[in-house]
């Protein structure tokens, strides 16, 4: 017998904990009365409330992911999903089988987005279930269930309002055939259930169908990167003037203009304060306040662009950037003093941690200038939104802004509010973030004349920065994969390829199952550095030789041996003894450098990257001696003799 592994709400109450045994042979008032229990002294509350459904998990039986609740019955009334739970008095029901089938869900560990969802999904069921069947015993409908092929048909539809004709995705097709799936799957623990599979058993996503196959969001061209980063920087550096007479126009200029009396000592009209207010900006070389705006939401999507093009940060996490974000840390290496700069903020890519996880973005120093310009900028914002928002709670108005508006007070990135009836200064959405975006781009072509894409979204900048650090000399997957907070090194893979096959296609030469056998191969630590190469990279051998190259990566992994690990980086495959620590990256001073690296073995993936920097030590040559070009020129002969043996061999 399945139970919940938790403890009773208290030692003297009489409740009891419910469990699967009980579910089954228990009606709805007397399951009503049974309690969840207690996790680390927080009541999980009784089955019949509906809290319980949406505790956050982690994986583990109702283990809390975190502290911060979502409340039911606000989503209940977000989401429309309320049904009649009068039918419950009697038989089986549609209302008791959903709480049933959600609770041993739930029992299971299962995110709460899954929990929502599939909660969406059962309340289509119920939907479909009572046009068609109404009236009709729900047990005696599970004995022998009748038109699925019309729920089939049933599931595509959008059911929102004006969006009758819409089709959902392939994806929430088959979270609406879970009820389905769920009443046979939990059929041994179920009062009444499906007794066949449905649909024969075929899972949900044979029965829904292959789902079409999207493309990777596209990169933007290096060339039009440069022109729009340069754009954006230039407008950075010439907004002082402007932001300087914004603020001083809402802190102090609007209020002494509004306040003056006219001549005849009455208070100015509308048209008399236009008038005053557009000789004042004319001082200023503006013809209209609307032309002082314009250039500051210039300046508001130039810095976005520059933060999301050199940090390849997700949308939510730049409009979660607090005003401080901006860091500076100082390190000593050996002799040399450095520092280091970046973003300090939080990453909400996953729903079990709804309140969002620290993480820092290295960046160049000189962002921080694009960080004290927007300071500046949203310092008058920030005083009058504290103003307002005391206004608001004194009235009582616009109490559900209250919270997003504190927040917004320290965000680095705030609306201006002007056109609010509110009049509060709220945190950018992804709305905002895209219309800066398109507005800037609309500037550079329509404008400024320049050869730019019109169609650039947010996103681009990530994946683009991700091409561009896979094809430097750094590119070091999980150098990148701790940048984008990515939990896997597969997703920051399908980053870096950017669409092109020729980027980064030693991923695609079995990276997955080389690793694991290089992690084999160090399991059994009483083995000697099999196959040449790690005895001679033990033994410092391999430095005699001015570069390596190998075939292809399933040559390599046969000359790995035992104690060896493997980093894969863009224009090398840095192999050496895990006592040494990882590859330094030591090259970035000296491309060349890596060539002769006792622990570099180079393979033909690496070819186009080799062949741009002959083509960039050719063209210095032209200027005076390159030192290392004869081996960098040696090395892309052999890459490329290796290249026909393996066509020939494939022939």
């Amino acid at each position: 017998m399945r139970t919940l592994e938790l403890q009773q709400v208290s030692e003297f109450s009489s409740s009891k904990v419910l469990t699967v045994d009980q579910l089954k042979k228990l009606t709805y008032q007397e399951k009503s009365r049974l309690s969840i229990g207690e996790f680390e002294g927080l009541s999980l509350g009784g089955y019949g409330d509906d809290e319980w459904l949406f505790y956050l998990l982690n994986g583990a039986a109702n283990k809390h992911r975190s502290e911060r609740n979502l409340n039911f019955k606000d989503q209940l009334v977000e989401l429309n999903l309320a049904w009649n739970n009068s039918e419950t008095s009697g038989g089986y029901t549609i209302s008791e089988a959903a709480r049933d089938c959600l609770w041993l869900r739930y029992q299971d560990g299962i995110s709460v987005r899954t929990l929502k969802s599939e909660l969406r999904a059962w309340k289509v069921f119920f939907l479909w279930w009572k046009e068609f069947f109404d009236g009709t015993d729900f047990e005696e409908w599970l004995s022998d269930p009748l038109r699925l092929n019309e729920y089939l048909r049933w599931v595509k539809c959008d059911v929102r309002k004006n969006k009758t004709k819409s089709t959902i995705s392939h994806v929430h097709q088959q979270i609406r055939l879970q009820p389905l799936y769920q009443l046979y799957k939990y059929r041994s623990l179920l009062k009444c259930s499906l007794a066949s599979p449905p649909f024969g058993r075929c899972s949900a996503s044979a029965v829904v169908g292959s789902k079409k196959k999207y493309k990777q969001t596209p990169v933007i061209e290096e060339s039009s990167w440069v022109l729009i980063i340069q754009a954006a920087w230039k407008i950075v550096s010439c907004s002082d003037d402007a932001i300087t007479l914004y603020n001083n126009y809402w802190e102090s200029e609007r209020l002494k203009l509004k306040n003056k009396p006219t001549r005849d000592g009455n208070v100015p009209s509308k048209s008399t304060l236009f008038n005053r207010i557009q000789k004042y900006l004319v001082l200023y070389g503006y013809n209209s306040y609307a032309a002082l705006e314009r250039e500051i939401i210039l300046f508001e999507a130039a810095a976005a662009v520059l933060i999301l093009g050199l940090t390849g940060m997700r949308q939510s996490e730049l409009s979660s950037l607090s005003k401080e974000c901006y860091q500076e840390k100082s390190s000593d290496f050996a002799v040399i003093q450095f520092k280091s700069s970046y973003l300090q903020g939080m990453t909400f890519k996953y729903a079990y941690l709804p309140e969002g996880e620290s993480h820092r973005w290295l960046v160049p120093s000189k962002l921080k200038l694009v960080i004290e310009k927007l300071n500046r900028l949203n310092q008058c914002r920030r005083m009058r939104t504290f103003e307002m928002l005391e206004r608001h709670k004194s009235n009582g108005k616009h109490e559900r802004l209250w919270r997003d508006a504190a927040r917004a007070n320290q965000s680095l990135f705030v609306s201006s509010g002007l056109n609010a009836n509110h009049k509060l200064s709220m945190r950018w959405g992804a709305s905002t973030i895209k219309r800066r975006v398109d507005t800037f781009m609309e500037y550079l072509s329509n404008e400024q004349g320049l050869s730019v894409p019109m169609r650039v979204t947010p996103h681009m900048f990530r994946r683009t920065f991700a091409r561009f650090i896979a094809l430097s000399p750094l590119g070091s997957v999980e150098a990148l994969r701790d940048q984008f907070a990515h939990r896997t090194g597969d997703v920051t893979e399908y980053y870096t390829q950017g669409g092109d096959e020729e980027i980064l296609n030693w991923i695609l030469e079995d990276q997955s199952s080389f690793q694991q056998a290089v992690i084999e191969t160090q399991l059994n630590n009483n083995n000697s550095l099999h196959g040449g190469l790690g005895d001679a990279v033990s033994s410092g051998e391999f430095a005699s030789r001015d570069f390596q190259t190998s075939k292809n990566l399933k040559t390599l992994r046969k000359k790995i041996g035992v104690g060896m690990e493997v980093q894969l980086n863009a224009h090398s495959v840095s192999v050496r003894p895990v006592d040494k620590g990882a590859c330094a990256n030591n090259c970035r001073l000296n491309r060349v450098q890596c060539i002769s690296c006792e622990n570099c073995v180079i393979t033909p993936a690496q070819l186009p990257f080799w062949e741009d920097q002959l083509s960039i030590m050719e063209a210095c040559e032209k200027e005076g001696i390159v030192q290392g070009i004869d081996k960098v020129r040696e090395l892309v002969c052999q890459l490329k003799e290796d290249v026909r043996e393996s066509a020939e061999t494939a022939e």
